[in-house]
């Protein structure tokens, strides 16, 4: 009976062994919340390469636009166009005068939707806007992430007054790929989502 119970005890104790070394071999996943504000991270080191040695005045004002595909420049998706939303935060911290060119000029009320002040309809933004600067950019895909070229471009004569360069890894964010759990084993798959 003695030697029964022990022998019970050691297989159930193989395993929990077995299954620990199981899990053990995946690996680690760094938690959603890490992955999104990693993003944000790479974006402000984007923001502070544009304006390093930059002297804007009071009166100098910056957009942004979408940032584009490299291969196809009518094109983003969301990581794209999520860095050009961070960029507006990280620019706005750094001093940086922005303007919002999506903006209407009105508050539209939609029942049942909301309140709307930006569009990308033509007829609906303001005719007239103040824009001394525009960033613009691009982003190249690659297995592991994304290229990201940003540049700071006077309106007026197109010259670039200052650009940046940002590796941005699949782990970071928008191009993270997501992992999920099926029938007990964890699966990566792409993301695409925003």
């Amino acid at each position: 009976m003695r030697y029964t119970t022990l022998f019970i005890l050691l297989v159930t104790l193989q395993g929990c062994n077995t299954s620990l070394h199981h899990v053990s071999n995946y690996p680690y996943v760094e938690p959603r919340e890490q992955q999104d504000a990693a993003l944000y991270v790479h974006v402000d080191n984007l923001s502070k390469q544009l304006t390093d040695d930059l002297d804007l005045t009071e009166t100098d004002s910056v957009a942004i636009s979408t940032v584009v595909d490299l291969d196809n420049l009518q094109s983003s998706d969301g990581f794209g166009r999520q860095v050009a939303e961070a960029m507006f935060a990280a620019l706005s911290r750094e001093g940086v005068n922005m303007v919002e060119p999506r903006l209407t000029g009105r508050l539209q009320m939609d029942p049942g939707f909301g309140e709307f002040s930006l569009s990308r309809d033509a007829e609906l933004l303001r005719t007239e806007m103040e824009i001394t600067y525009v960033v613009v950019g691009s982003f190249q895909r690659t297995t592991s992430g994304r290229h990201v070229n940003l540049r700071l471009v006077e309106l007026s004569s197109q010259a670039v007054v200052s650009a940046a360069y940002q590796f941005i890894p699949n782990m970071a964010g928008a191009t993270s790929p997501r992992v999920t759990s099926v029938n007990g084993s964890l699966q990566r798959h792409e993301q695409s989502v925003l």
